[in-house]
Formats: C-alpha cells, structure tokens, sequence
C-alpha cells in the first residue's frame, strides 16, 4: 500500500507539472483518477467514484458545461449526453427558439 502511494504522490507532481505547462485541470483530474483505477485496482469503484466527484465539483465550482453554468448547466449536460432534448407544445426544439434576452418588444 505504501508502495501505491508513493506512486500516486509521483502521479500528483507529474499533474502539477502539466498544469503549470498548460494542460487542463479536467485533464490532470482525469488522468490522475486512472492512475488512481490503475494504482489502487483492489478499490477500482471507490476510487472512480471518488474522481467522478472531484471532477464534478470542480466544473460545478470553477469552469461550468458547455450547457451553461451550475446545478442547471449538468442538468442540461445530462439530457444532452442522454440523447433527450427538451421541446415546446408543437414539438418544436428549445435549442431552435429564440432566446428571451434576444427578443425586442416592439413600441
């Protein structure tokens, strides 16, 4: 065990490094969940689970989705992975309709 974690800790530096250098936190986060899969195979779904949160929080917290910021933004996220998108009353897509901020009222 102590050997899987002086391995893990040489996992974390390596990390650092490629932040510094430019690579994407989602990335390091990423990759250092699958050394942590790879590292500590006995506990591979606490370990995983453990990373998916990480990951979570932090897009929660500091970068948002591509659907938007928040709770709302890995709602959406999640619809659109599942292959489900929201519609009007006519069947229309939401994605198609005119934001509300765009619309003029006309005097």
């Amino acid at each position: 065990m102590t050997r899987e974690r002086g391995l893990f800790a040489g996992a974390l530096i390596v990390g650092t490094g490629a932040t510094v250098l430019g690579v994407p936190i989602d990335f390091v986060l990423f990759a250092l969940t699958l050394a942590g899969v790879a590292l500590f195979h006995h506990r591979t779904l606490q370990v995983a689970l453990i990373g998916l949160a990480i990951i979570t929080l932090y897009k929660l917290g500091f970068t948002g989705f591509k659907a938007g910021p928040g709770l709302g933004g890995l709602a959406l996220h999640m619809l659109a992975v599942s292959g489900w998108h929201p519609t009007d009353k006519r069947g229309k897509p939401l994605s198609e309709l005119p934001s509300p901020a765009v619309q003029y009222v006309a005097a």
